[in-house]
């Protein structure tokens, strides 16, 4: 990814993380970051083995994940006809040994995760607002317009 530009929106920030030998501390978000805009609520996505989830779109909610366990991929395509980026699929990796990463999705954008790594995976999910099944949108993952796993 370091080469291409993102789907527009799209934010990728380095995470830090203190490490020594009692453990860590593995930061995620802040409310002075860019990608923060309010709070809604904050959850987890345990991910087992080659487990794809997805196709979601939120109408009106960013997302801010981070993987504080394990290595996901997630694809992300841009379908908003007034976009710059409009049928751009990006696909992003967060691991939290090697590429420690906050991703933030704004609204509008369709997204699907896979755990990639030998054990289950862990997402973090800052949304900006509190879930509600109105406005988020699911597709199957065998649906045509999407790329296959």
């Amino acid at each position: 990814m370091k080469n291409k530009k993102l789907i527009d929106g799209i934010k990728l920030t380095p995470l830090k993380q203190i490490i020594d030998l009692k453990g860590s501390v593995m930061h995620f978000i802040k409310k002075s970051d860019k990608s923060f805009s309010k709070f809604g609520e904050v959850y987890f996505s345990r991910i087992n083995r080659e487990i794809v989830k997805g196709w979601k779109l939120h109408k009106v909610a960013n997302q801010n994940f981070c993987v504080p366990y394990g290595k996901v991929l997630i694809k992300i395509i841009d379908f908003r006809k007034e976009s710059q980026s409009y049928g751009q699929l990006d696909e992003i990796i967060l691991d939290s040994k090697q590429n420690y990463l906050l991703l933030h999705i704004p609204a509008g954008l369709w997204y699907s995760f896979k755990c990639i790594s030998n054990d289950y995976s862990l997402l973090t999910n800052l949304s900006s607002i509190e879930h509600d099944k109105n406005e988020i949108l699911e597709k199957s993952l065998n649906d045509n317009i999407f790329p296959k796993w």
